[in-house]
């Protein structure tokens, strides 16, 4: 979710550099589900020893989650998140050093197989770790453990509206922290006028506290995916599973945390072009 850095792009056309994009961005995007989907399961699911742990837990624990998948996945500049990917495109317009410039836009394809790959493996695994809690849990805990859905159970075109407002908001916010971050940040990693050295570590530390952020501030009313990729890969994940007690896996409000995201993510990057140029 760091979205700048500097990137060398001779060569990038070459299997290596397109491989090693792909492992980054499929190792980190594998820690955040394995962390944060692990922590909605460990709270959510009956006989689990943290059920019960609330909204605090899983927020920090997706807190964590994002900070430990950043750290493993520098080397793709950690985005994560296809709606963070799509910004950093339309960012890469007046970026030289930005990963998608130069003619390199193509690469936003193997940051989204990485991004799927490794959410599909991660959720995967968290079913098996969990799968006696899931014998002995109801449909809706076990589909809240793979993707989000609305608070409200009603399905109208007011709610899929302010739902679809919800997601767009949290990641337009998202973003735009990130962005704003960014600009401490030069190639030598130095703060502008003020000179402060902020570290990739530090960098890391900032996007965890803006998802924190819009998870306490914004994600009451859909459980903020703020990430289309985050709620799809897990989501098929649970259709295809066999998995006990299992209910629907609502593909009727699955287009909410994809296209809320996307547009909201894209949004703020339009606005943020000349913050950056």
């Amino acid at each position: 979710m760091l979205m700048t850095g500097t990137w060398s792009l001779e060569g990038v056309s070459g299997n290596s550099y397109i491989g090693w994009i792909f492992l980054s961005e499929m190792i980190g995007s594998f820690l955040l589900i394995l962390i944060g989907n692990g922590v909605v399961a460990c709270s959510n699911l009956t006989t689990s020893k943290g059920r019960s742990g609330g909204w605090t837990a899983v927020i920090f624990g997706w807190m964590i989650a994002v900070f430990l998948g950043a750290l493993a996945s520098q080397y793709s500049n950690a985005h994560m998140n296809f709606a963070v990917s799509l910004a950093v495109l339309i960012q890469s317009s007046v970026q030289e050093t930005n990963v998608f410039a130069q003619g390199h836009e193509w690469l936003i394809i193997i940051y989204l197989l990485g991004q799927f790959t490794g959410m599909f493996i991660a959720q995967i695994i968290v079913d098996l770790v969990y799968w006696l809690q899931i014998e002995k849990s109801d449909p809706l805990d076990i589909l809240a453990m793979h993707c989000t859905s609305p608070a409200q159970s009603a399905r109208t075109k007011k709610t899929y509206f302010f739902n679809f407002f919800a997601e767009f908001v949290g990641t337009f916010v998202l973003v735009v922290g990130i962005t704003a971050a960014s600009f401490y940040l030069n190639k030598n990693g130095v703060a502008g006028k003020t000179h402060i050295e902020v570290s990739a570590l530090a960098s890391v530390g900032i996007a965890a506290v803006v998802v924190g952020a819009v998870g306490f501030g914004l994600g009451g009313p859909t459980g903020f995916a703020i990430n289309p990729t985050r709620d799809l890969a897990p989501r098929v994940v649970h259709q295809i599973m066999p998995l006990p007690n299992k209910g629907t896996s609502d593909w009727a409000y699955s287009w909410v945390p994809i296209v809320g995201p996307i547009l909201g993510a894209c949004t703020a990057a339009a606005l943020t072009l000349p913050l950056i140029n």
